[in-house]
């Protein structure tokens, strides 16, 4: 699954309709997870899911592109990127990228941040 490392606000995370088959992660509004920052991050996040939704590649919106918050949170930004990794990850598993491919678009809250020392 693709995580954002954005800053301590980031509420936010997008992936592909296979990534989600593959990693067996349908969950739905209220899960709860703890979920870490990667390389960039030391830190784990608890954060409660809001909202999931599944549409084409093309047709994420402006609104959603802000709210994930990558580079300078413009949907030009968010599909570059996107493509990119999106791209990479069907190459990986045998298929071919499209406008049309779906996509989660999931928002959530941030309820807590767990310093690396406390991990």
């Amino acid at each position: 699954l693709l995580q954002t490392e954005g800053g301590l606000n980031e509420t936010a995370i997008c992936y592909t309709y296979p990534q989600l088959l593959i990693q067996k992660a349908t969950t739905g509004p209220g899960s709860i997870f703890n979920r870490h920052g990667g390389s960039k991050f030391n830190r784990r996040k608890h954060t409660r899911l809001t909202s999931v939704e599944i549409v084409a590649f093309n047709e994420v919106s402006d609104a959603y592109a802000a709210i994930e918050g990558e580079g300078d949170g413009s949907l030009e930004y968010w599909r570059a990127g996107h493509w990119a990794f999106f791209s990479r990850e069907c190459a990986r598993i045998g298929r071919a990228p499209t406008q049309l491919m779906p996509v989660v678009c999931s928002i959530f809250e941030l309820l807590a941040i767990v310093p690396p020392s406390a991990s």
